[in-house]
């Protein structure tokens, strides 16, 4: 009878540890612990068709330094992998085929394979439990990727030199981490990030970081995003002329501003950006192109944007914070017969709003769980931005 098994893992090194797995092991088809395959070079591993019993890994699957392991056939009947799937330096690997009926992976790590092109195979993925690394110099394309909906970590795209776009990631609309794409020689714009509308950094993190990729031009791609807090970096890409993409982030949600060493970027006055410079935020804009070239040269730039009038956030005070209960906001004036009051999470969902009819408002916030949460004042000509902290 089926049964899990193997709470502290198991280790495959050579074929015949593959080829005697069901023999040594009758009726283990869940096994609970980690799982490696190969580990050495120069293991003789050439075919999985010894673990076709497998349903199911509670912890990692490694598949590393194999030399002639050409696809992963007998894992077909594999549905689910708890923890992480981390294929690194296999050199004969090229496809994935194996892997079509696994739905759900605690996290994705593709290294160095170097005859790995594309990642067809996991095309029954839906759920991502973790961070989508992929640092594969030969991968042409997220073929592969198509049917995946949830990330629940960050996407790292490290050194993939021929990934021309990010097709395949279409039904992604957020990240509970934070999304890098760096030394991608051959990538040209962002496309397939379209559905993306929220990246949930931790409080405090680079929550956005696009730096070094010589071929890209403009972020397109990027026009879905309206949150993403955490700091924004954009830095070292020769070739990269506008911003005008990340236009939709909202005001507020962007800790600390990087932006150098664009030489050819010269339209940097977009919204969220005028927006954090008018709030006296954080700012490094440097070594870039004309116009660009300086937080002055921007917010020159920026009278040509139509943007609400900003209040510094001094003028917006709210006690306490941290908080447990509610919270006391204070307006520098009496507020207009129109003046509301928002307060919404880190995904930008809208959960507590009010009439604002006092320059002195107690607002309950007990009901909302522990974390950090952005309280915005709007009236007819004007909006102020602050933070609460939520213990």
């Amino acid at each position: 009878m089926a049964q899990p098994c193997m709470p502290n893992g198991i280790t495959f090194t050579t074929q015949e540890q593959v080829d005697n797995f069901q023999i040594n092991y009758p009726n283990c088809t869940e096994i609970l612990g980690n799982v490696h395959i190969g580990v050495y070079l120069g293991c003789d591993i050439n075919n999985l068709s010894g673990l076709n019993v497998l349903t199911s890994i509670g912890g990692s699957l490694f598949i590393d330094f194999t030399d002639i392991l050409e696809n992963l056939k007998g894992l077909n009947n594999l549905d689910s992998i708890g923890g992480g799937l981390v294929v690194w330096y296999n050199d004969s690997l090229s496809e994935l085929t194996g892997l079509e009926n696994v739905t759900s992976i605690g996290g994705l790590n593709f290294g160095p394979n170097p005859l790995l092109t594309s990642l067809t195979g996991l095309d029954s993925l839906s759920f991502l439990g973790g961070e989508l690394l992929i640092n594969n110099s030969s991968l042409y394309s997220l073929e592969g990727l198509e049917n995946l909906e949830v990330i629940d970590g960050g996407l790292n795209l490290w050194g993939n030199y021929f990934l021309n776009d990010l097709s395949g990631l279409e039904n992604i609309t957020s990240f509970q981490g934070s999304l890098t794409i760096a030394f991608n020689k051959s990538l040209t714009n962002l496309i397939g990030l379209e559905g993306l509308e929220v990246i949930n950094a931790l409080y405090g993190t680079q929550a956005l970081s696009i730096t070094n990729n010589d071929s890209l031009i403009n972020l397109s791609g990027l026009e879905g995003i309206t949150n993403i807090d955490g700091d924004l970096s954009v830095t070292a890409n020769p070739n990269l002329t506008s911003l005008t993409a990340i236009g939709n982030i909202e005001d507020g949600s962007i800790e600390i501003l990087n932006v150098n060493n664009n030489p050819l970027l010269q339209t940097c006055e977009v919204q969220i950006i005028c927006e954090h410079l008018a709030l006296n935020g954080i700012a490094y804009i440097e070594n870039n192109a004309a116009g660009c070239n300086s937080p002055e040269e921007v917010e020159d730039a920026c009278e040509s944007v139509s943007i609400n009038e900003i209040n510094d956030l001094q003028d917006l005070n709210i006690y306490p914070n941290p908080t447990y209960a509610s919270i006391t906001i204070e307006l520098p004036t009496q507020p207009s017969k129109n003046t509301s009051l928002t307060i919404y999470n880190l995904n930008g969902q809208q959960l507590i709003t009010q009439p604002i009819t006092e320059p002195q408002t107690v607002v309950d916030v007990s009901g909302l769980p522990k974390g950090v949460y952005f309280v915005k004042i709007m009236d007819d000509e004007k909006v102020m931005m602050g933070k609460v902290i939520k213990q």
